[in-house]
């Protein structure tokens, strides 16, 4: 049997109570504070700040939407074995019948990119709660992962692939955690040697 204890510690144990307290805890932990006029303006005005940095064939190549050869190398590297969305379709099921699937795929991200949504269907997620210790009563030590639809993984991937080529001039060198060709640890050897000096 589920049991799950609120703030206040008491105990829920009916189904529906247990949805209801899971679905109340999640909405108020992602619920965000309204954004202050005077902090909206100024995020507004913000890009008009920032120096253009990418090139009008950059920005061409990032808008550009995929075709066969591109799409068809995108599902050839995207990662297996991993547990798929709502629509129950792993990467292996689109590999194993690209040439019956393929044209349909294809059609779908183009037109994905033409018309720059990709539908509700296709941008939700199956949430599963996994639990990261043995105190499972405790909501807090439930962790949401998402289980994404075949079609956004595509997507997403394609527009990381566009990305990955330009990114490092986006981001600072500072930040390294994430960025192909930096690392978080390179981070820990900076602070290392700052401490280092500031005792030398």
């Amino acid at each position: 049997m589920m049991l799950l204890r609120d703030k206040d510690g008491q105990e829920i144990t009916k189904e529906s109570e247990i949805l209801d307290y899971v679905y109340s805890f999640y909405t108020d932990l992602y619920s965000q504070p309204p954004v202050p006029l005077a902090e909206s303006r100024e995020q507004e005005n913000a890009p008009s700040l920032i120096g253009q940095l990418v090139t009008a064939e950059e920005n061409r190549h990032l808008r550009e939407a995929p075709g066969p050869e591109e799409l068809k190398d995108t599902v050839k590297n995207l990662p297996l074995e991993k547990s798929p969305g709502e629509d129950g379709l792993p990467i292996e099921v689109l590999r194993e019948l690209w040439e019956e699937t393929g044209t349909g795929c294809l059609h779908f991200v183009q037109e994905a990119w033409k018309n720059k949504r990709i539908g509700k269907y296709n941008s939700g997620a199956v949430i599963k709660l996994i639990p990261n210790n043995s105190r499972k009563e405790d909501l807090k030590n439930w962790c949401p992962l998402s289980l994404l639809n075949l079609g956004y993984k595509l997507i997403s991937r394609i527009l990381a692939n566009h990305l990955k080529d330009i990114i490092p001039k986006l981001i600072d060198e500072e930040k390294t955690g994430f960025i192909q060709g930096r690392s978080i640890t390179d981070n820990i050897v900076s602070l290392g040697l700052c401490q280092d000096l500031a005792n030398a």
